[in-house]
């Protein structure tokens, strides 16, 4: 079932929820989209930096309903709770989030153009990162690696 509490989601988003978040992760890849812009002179370009920027935390589902189960509720999800947003994140799924994929999408873009979709993905990718980095997890955290040989100890 799913559950839109407006008036609670109105005031998950004013606070330090996944609103919040994205918002900073469009503004932290501003120099990036601009940056391809100047490159390609294509408004593609941009977009699919923000585009690419915004759609890495659609991975916070698999959290979600691993938390709370099969029921959604918007206010819950923009909470971050799942997450434990503001506290030290031990393990999460997050399967987008993850250093391997940067190294990947950087082994793709070594050959294509600057008017490739495939740039846009990278410089869309390196600001999300840096910025969830920089304010949710460690370097460590954002291996795939790593989060499986923590999710390892932490079964019974």
């Amino acid at each position: 079932m799913v559950v839109l509490d407006l008036p609670e989601s109105l005031n998950v988003i004013l606070k330090n929820g996944l609103i919040w978040h994205e918002i900073v992760h469009i503004l932290i890849a501003t120099p990036f989209a601009l940056y391809i812009y100047k490159k390609t002179h294509q408004f593609k370009s941009v977009l699919v930096v923000y585009f690419v920027t915004l759609i890495l935390d659609i991975d916070h589902l698999a959290d979600y309903f691993l938390f709370y189960g099969l029921n959604f509720n918007l206010a819950d999800f923009l909470r971050l709770e799942y997450l434990g947003f503001g506290k030290k994140v031990d393990w999460a799924l997050v399967p987008f989030h993850a250093w391997e994929w940067l190294v990947i999408l950087i082994l793709i873009n070594i050959r294509k153009s600057w008017k490739s979709n495939w740039r846009g993905v990278l410089l869309g990718y390196i600001p999300h990162m840096i910025y969830d980095y920089v304010s949710v997890g460690g370097v460590t955290f954002y291996f795939i690696t790593y989060r499986l040989i923590v999710l390892e100890r932490l079964l019974p």
